[in-house]
């Protein structure tokens, strides 16, 4: 349950990098959107689920509807002055963030029996251990401003407390759905949420969230119209002898 919270971390540390890289939140949003492709090959891989054409291309149509609105969204020199290295980067913590996703759907659903609170606390245990050693190594004192929330306004609680929300419910998704789905509904909220913010702060829409929000319901369509592909298992030929029947 500890190799998770790994991944995290490091997905951490990297778009924090990129924060101060590209200096651009839909850039790194855009690259985060090839996560879902990576999840479904993540499960492939781990997992051993089987997609058909139908289900793939509606994985590449979800990851297409996030990364037209976020281009869309940005500055048109923002994706033309790309530097090599974070853009790499950018892609590289895209696919840890998506493994992550599918062990912990793997480590959920491999103990049915067990309650959800429970895992939860396991899995979140690890992370919390893992981010306290981190935090004490790199200071004490800034690890004791970090504990007692020294400093913290508002915002940061309410931030904790959507984090929290978002987690469990990801949790929830990993274990009675799977990691595909999870990143469904992540899409889903973030189209969403571009809609309220140019709600509130009176922003035009453009054509490019109208395409993602077309491309999303195509996607999720083919998801669930396409039928599922059974694991075949290859069996065993058995040799019969022939049966003589004396008169």
């Amino acid at each position: 349950m500890s190799l998770p919270a790994l991944l995290n971390e490091m997905v951490d540390r990297i778009f924090f990098y990129l924060h101060y890289a590209l200096n651009d939140e839909l850039v790194i949003q855009a690259f985060e959107s090839l996560e879902i492709v990576i999840i479904g090959v993540a499960s492939f891989f781990l997992l051993g689920k089987r997609y058909s054409a139908t289900h793939w291309c509606s994985l590449v149509l979800v990851c297409t509807a996030v990364m037209s609105m976020e281009i869309g969204s940005a500055s048109s020199g923002s994706f033309n002055r790309l530097p090599l290295l974070p853009s790499l980067i950018a892609v590289v913590g895209s696919g840890l963030e998506g493994i992550s996703g599918v062990l912990t759907e793997k480590i959920l659903k491999r103990h049915e029996q067990m309650d959800i609170s429970l895992q939860n606390i396991w899995i979140y245990f690890w992370g919390a251990l893992l981010y306290m050693v981190i935090m004490l190594c790199s200071g004490f004192s800034r690890f004791v401003q970090n504990v007692t929330f020294t400093h913290f306004n508002r915002y940061a609680f309410l931030f904790i407390l959507s984090e929290s929300i978002r987690g469990l419910s990801s949790s929830f998704l990993f274990k009675y759905a799977d990691s595909v789905v999870e990143s469904f509904t992540s899409c889903t909220a973030l189209i969403l949420a571009s809609f309220i913010v140019s709600l509130i702060l009176q922003k035009e829409i453009g054509y490019a969230f109208y395409l993602a929000v077309t491309n999303l319901c195509i996607a999720t369509f083919l998801y669930n119209a396409a039928p599922a592909i059974p694991l075949t298992v290859k069996a065993k030929s058995v040799s019969v002898p022939y049966s003589i029947e004396f008169e």
